[in-house]
């Protein structure tokens, strides 16, 4: 597949880095490709991509197609040709800004400035174009939740566009990879990823699904090193909650607005309420039962997921309700590796537990965040199983010592409601 130098980006006047522009373009290339050829996996497939800086590019070209298949699992061929200098604006012409960091209007990012360490720095950037839903949910937490006081700077930048589709194995990079451009050209050394550990790790909760690394510590690393390799830029990508779960990073932000405003769905992004019952959904109710906070599902929500059963979803749900009971099993799994009869999987678990600690904890606030619920409501199903079953799947001594862990949280943020 031969696909053309796009056109510019970005549109803005100011000075010309064409290195950074050879990556940016390489990314765009390369989601062209993937999205061309997404039935053709059992073939490599070809990229040519124009470069500027055509030695720097060809000689790492092993160094490319290793990362790429890695993170995609499919084989990709890169061929760079070389092509003639051009002037190219710089990304949002001089601005000063401290660090860079995509702000979502999620949890996550509008935690990030309210926290001590960040909150008087500059450099918040949205990914939406201006017309998107999601850029005023954004822009709403901006001026809503942050206080006028603190001199974090919010700005737009059109990434969606860019990558153009929800391919998640690559949506990652184009993120990445315009957060390091944009850093590099204006001499920025530190770009931060406001995600929690969880989300970052974002472990397939079925083994026949291959993990999509949207956000992955090892992505990040792996793409960083080759980005600076490249470009000899001096940058240093921080991910400060990789260690915290969301209930965490809730606790941290210290206030209660933030949950009003911020938007978690990853599929009602055209309407006035969230799903309920997507992943990202589920994840952000239990985190909020995990802490004793809750919103009015009702209100904020098309779906109560604590209310859903195979036989009350239409067929078009059921894929959903499926990977929510999936996600059930997966913790409880996490929690008690030892208890699993099969040799195989209970090694895998193991391994997992072993090697990312934080899903032990991550898991023990979702059913925390279970039991929570269960003691305000009187719900007697909850996903198709009796209330009693998710009260007893779990030992109630491990459960009690994460909740008053995340009690001791609360008080040392000093929670405000």
């Amino acid at each position: 597949m031969t696909i053309s130098r796009p056109k510019n980006t970005y549109g803005l006047e100011g000075r010309n880095f064409p290195i950074y522009e050879d990556f940016s373009d390489m990314q765009r290339i390369i989601v062209g490709a993937h999205k061309g050829e997404s039935k053709q996996k059992t073939k490599p497939t070809k990229i040519l991509v124009p470069v500027e800086n055509f030695k720097k590019f060809n000689e790492n070209k092993q160094i490319f197609e290793e990362f790429f298949e890695w993170l995609t699992d499919r084989q990709i061929q890169f061929e760079f040709s070389e092509i003639s200098k051009h002037k190219r604006p710089m990304i949002f012409g001089d601005f000063n800004f401290d660090f860079v960091s995509l702000f979502s209007g999620g949890l996550d990012s509008g935690s990030l400035p309210l926290i001590d360490e960040f909150r008087n720095s500059r450099g918040l950037l949205h990914h939406t174009h201006t017309s998107h839903r999601m850029y005023h949910v954004a822009r709403e937490v901006y001026q809503k939740c942050i206080p006028k006081n603190h001199k974090i700077s919010f700005s737009n930048l059109d990434l969606e566009s860019t990558a153009d589709i929800p391919l998640l194995h690559i949506r990652g990079v184009t993120f990445l990879t315009n957060l390091l451009c944009i850093a590099a050209e204006h001499g920025i050394t530190k770009v931060i990823i406001p995600e929690n550990g969880p989300l970052m790790i974002n472990y397939p909760v079925a083994s026949t699904v291959s993990p999509t690394r949207t956000a992955n510590p090892d992505m990040i690393q792996k793409w960083t090193e080759i980005f600076k390799k490249i470009t000899n830029a001096k940058i240093k990508v921080q991910t400060p909650f990789i260690n915290k779960t969301k209930s965490e990073v809730i606790l941290m932000s210290k206030t209660k607005t933030l949950i009003e405003h911020t938007w978690s769905c990853s599929t009602s992004q055209g309407i006035s309420k969230m799903c309920g019952i997507c992943m990202a959904c589920f994840v952000r109710i239990l985190s909020l039962y995990a802490i004793d906070l809750d919103e009015n599902i009702n209100s904020r929500y098309l779906y109560n997921p604590f209310k859903i059963s195979s036989s009350t979803l239409k067929e078009s749900r059921m894929t959903t309700f499926r990977i929510l009971i999936n996600c059930l099993e997966f913790w409880k799994n996490i929690i008690q590796h030892d208890e699993i009869k099969n040799n195989i999987e209970k090694e895998r678990f193991e391994n997992l537990a072993k090697k990312y600690p934080i899903l032990e904890k991550f898991s023990l606030d979702m059913y925390v965040g279970i039991q929570n619920y269960l003691k305000n409501n009187n719900d007697s199903e909850i996903l198709g199983k009796t209330s009693m079953e998710y009260l007893n799947i779990i030992d109630n001594k491990i459960l009690e010592m994460r909740q008053k862990a995340l009690q001791r949280l609360r008080k040392k943020y000093g929670w405000i409601t």
